[in-house]
């Protein structure tokens, strides 16, 4: 594999990141904030590359059943989220008692569900020739970048659009959710 196809996979593996880090950007936008959840973006999508390069088809047996399942619901369940949040806070997209996304569980799930098709890459990469170091790096660090940069475009929407930029984000986090299942069920037809 050479280095502009692992680059093109890295590419593909952070589309889900850059989406998800978009849809989180609009209500949590500080340098920390976008520091947090890009490293965890990026770094799971490196261990999920490495855990499916090691484990090799044996794991992907036993979660192949329900993994989409878990992806979707973690996606509508946030998706919905984000659109009451939009609908209830008009001029306040940021309560006091909201959630903070890049913090404990809810980074972790919004982690391993943007990584888990690094899971099937990292099960690919196993039978065909590549610099697997190089592959995991990239794809983790380009993630990260994909993840960041996408923070930070959200940073920029007017205080005045946040709140349909939120309802906007839930509903493509939701669509996210259910094209994965989709996907999924029909044999990703």
């Amino acid at each position: 594999m050479s280095l502009i196809e692992i680059i093109a996979l890295a590419g593909a593996l952070a589309v889900d990141a850059f989406s998800v880090g978009a849809a989180v950007g609009i209500i949590h936008n500080t340098r920390r904030e976008i520091l947090r959840l890009s490293f965890h973006f990026g770094l799971f999508q490196s261990l999920m590359t490495v855990i499916g390069y090691l484990a090799g088809s044996l794991l992907i047996v036993y979660i192949s059943d329900y993994d989409h399942w878990i992806i979707f619901s973690i996606l509508a369940f946030l998706g919905f989220r984000f659109i009451a949040t939009g609908l209830k806070h008009k001029d306040d997209v940021k309560p006091e008692n909201s959630v903070n996304l890049t913090k404990g569980i809810t980074m972790i799930a919004l982690s391993l569900s943007v990584s888990i098709d690094a899971l099937g890459a990292g099960i690919g990469l196993r039978v065909i020739d590549v610099n697997v170091r190089l592959a995991v790096a990239l794809i983790g660090i380009v993630s990260l970048i994909a993840t960041a940069i996408a923070m930070n475009l959200a940073r920029k929407i007017s205080p005045r659009s946040r709140s349909m930029a939120i309802i906007i984000a839930g509903i493509v986090l939701s669509i996210l959710g259910l094209k994965i299942l989709i996907e999924h069920l029909c044999g990703f037809c």
